[in-house]
């Protein structure tokens, strides 16, 4: 009787794990979760506060940069990566959450692109 008690509980516990990829989807959708309640035009703000003119970019197998040129930055220097974001989705969590990524980014560059324009800061042909 102890055996199957122990068995079943071994099956339980060893059953419930998740598998590699539902924790790599766990951790990169957690990176990203923030983007369900963030405010491009606030966390704008706060960046202009704070002195920091990054853009905000987009990791993938070629990382972008919404509304902007690579030619026009340094991609290590000019840009912020919203961290989880790629172009291999790991379920509708996180395209759901890369799609929201994307807006949020567009969004935000261009009002960083408008600001350093108009304080003559940033210049660039597109």
């Amino acid at each position: 009787m102890k055996t199957l008690i122990l068995g079943v509980l071994i099956i339980l516990l060893f059953g419930c794990e998740k598998s590699e990829f539902e924790v790599a989807q766990t951790k990169e959708i957690e990176k990203m979760e923030w983007l369900l309640h963030a405010s491009p035009s606030d966390d704008f703000e706060s960046a202009i506060n704070k002195k920091d003119f990054r853009f905000i970019g987009l990791y993938g197998n070629a990382s972008s940069v919404p509304n902007l040129s690579k030619s026009c930055i340094n991609m290590k220097t000019d840009v912020n990566f919203i961290e989880g974001s790629s172009e291999v989705l790991l379920g509708y969590e996180h395209a759901k959450l890369n799609a929201i990524a994307h807006v949020y980014a567009d969004d935000y560059n261009l009002r960083m692109l408008r600001y350093l324009e108009e304080k003559q800061l940033f210049k660039c042909a597109l």
